[in-house]
């Protein structure tokens, strides 16, 4: 195959490698339009790339290399491919789709460019708050420093957060040795404690010292993991540490994608800086201006308006006979369908086909909500069967469906085999406790937290 003859012979010869052209594949569907899309090869085209540590250098203008002459089969073939060891270099090289009229293809203009976006951010990691000794150094700093002779105030703030900066890298360094030093001096200290411990009783004193050294060792290994986590971008694999190399390269490669090569703006190609940022500030500070709206000054006497006698009423508190009067005129016939069903249920029972739940003299059978319906009552093969009997007679009645296959069946002191059958004849599902039923735990154990 064309990629394992590639990956060989760029195993085969060390060194720079640049491949470039026609590829007849692409990497993603939205790469390939009118035509129809190989996900195998394009995985396979994808792994090659990964496996060859190869470099897909971003292409500005067109979005795609090929285009038919009717202008309905479009896709993205040609490309450029180099290798890590090559990215740093082509970096500072714009890749530019061009215009075509005659050939399919359209030609890719590889060009030296100069990207400056001013000074990269002075890197702060958050541990550094946490040591003392970085406050007073940057305030005996900043209250020694002496301007130079710069009649611009702002050069002269420029200068002394630049020479700020070179007294924190510096700081960060001396750190960083005393660091290490400190917890190699640790780790000594305490592995002797614990070889000699077996050859003599053990001393308070020594005790007191390894706790305190161990607490040394513990706020070291808390002040590494916490710059380990902010520097970390991708989850390392089991080789930790010896797996620099995939990390640094993955680490550049998102870095290369992301970094803004140009822009089009109205047809042309952009890769000067400075007009790069005023076009993002353009796009940026329209899409936040304040939006002019029509504001109704008088109003049309054609609207109507609530009068003082309404407003009163509206900001005034309901009472207790609102409430009641507003219930009770809901009337009797408001909801027929569940009353058919609150019907049929006690004809049911009172002919012997449906048995409730009986606790003393009361008699639980069902429970209607809004939303929802509870049927409690004994466990019997036929009085599940009637009970399916009138809901499918309450669906042909009323039209309204119960959806069975939402419906859960449970049995209580009942094998969960007997429940699991019934269900697969009535088409519910089988609920196994403990379960949670609108919000409250079912069957649980309520001396847990999380009951």
């Amino acid at each position: 195959m064309l990629w394992n003859e590639i990956s060989e012979f760029m195993n085969n010869n060390w060194g720079h490698h640049l491949i470039f052209g026609d590829f007849n594949e692409v990497r993603h569907a939205s790469e390939r339009i009118g035509t129809v899309f190989n996900l195998s090869s394009a995985n396979t085209f994808n792994q090659f790339i990964r496996d060859a540590y190869l470099w897909d250098i971003p292409l500005g203008g067109h979005l795609f290399t090929l285009l038919n002459k009717h202008g309905d089969k479009l896709s993205k073939l040609d490309r450029f491919l180099s290798s890590d060891t090559l990215a740093s270099v082509l970096q500072k090289f714009s890749a530019y789709v061009l215009d075509c009229h005659i050939s399919d293809h359209r030609p890719i203009l590889l060009s030296p460019m100069s990207i400056d976006f001013g000074p990269t951010p002075f890197k702060f990691y958050n541990s550094w708050l946490s040591d003392k000794n970085l406050h007073s150094i940057i305030n005996d700093f900043w209250d020694s420093y002496s301007f130079t002779n710069c009649m611009n105030p702002i050069v002269s703030f420029k200068n002394k957060l630049k020479a700020l900066k070179l007294v924190i890298k510096d700081w960060s360094l001396n750190r960083k040795d005393a660091q290490t030093r400190e917890k190699e001096d640790l780790i000594k200290k305490i592995n002797d404690y614990d070889a000699n411990i077996t050859s003599r009783f053990a001393d308070l004193l020594v005790d007191d010292q390894r706790s305190c050294w161990i607490d040394k060792l513990r706020n070291i290994d808390l002040k590494e993991s916490i710059d380990f986590s902010q520097k970390a971008k991708i989850k390392w694999g089991i080789e930790a540490d010896e797996n620099s190399k995939f990390f640094h390269t993955i680490v550049n490669q998102k870095r290369r994608y992301l970094s803004i090569q140009g822009i089009k703006i109205e047809g042309h190609w952009i890769e000067d800086p400075l007009r790069i940022k005023d076009a993002f500030h353009i796009y940026h500070d329209q899409k936040f201006q304040k939006i002019e709206v029509v504001k109704i000054v008088n109003r049309s006497p054609s609207y109507k308006s609530l009068n003082n006698d309404q407003n009163i009423f509206l900001d005034s508190s309901v009472s207790v006979s609102e409430i009641k009067n507003a219930i009770w005129d809901c009337g009797s016939d408001k909801s027929p369908a569940m009353e058919g069903l609150h019907v049929a249920m006690e004809d049911a029972m009172a002919a012997g086909f449906y048995n409730g739940f009986k606790i003393d003299t009361l008699n639980l059978s069902r429970f209607f909500f809004a939303d929802d319906a509870l049927f409690i009552g004994e466990w019997s093969h036929n009085i599940i069967k009637s009970l399916v009997a009138i809901l499918d007679c309450f669906h042909q009645v009323s039209g309204v469906k119960i959806n069975y296959h939402k419906s859960k069946l449970f049995g209580v002191g009942v094998p969960f085999e007997e429940v699991t059958l019934m269900a697969s004849i009535t088409g519910c599902n089988a609920l196994v406790s403990p379960f949670n039923y609108l919000g409250l735990p079912i069957d649980c154990n309520m001396a847990l937290v999380k009951s």
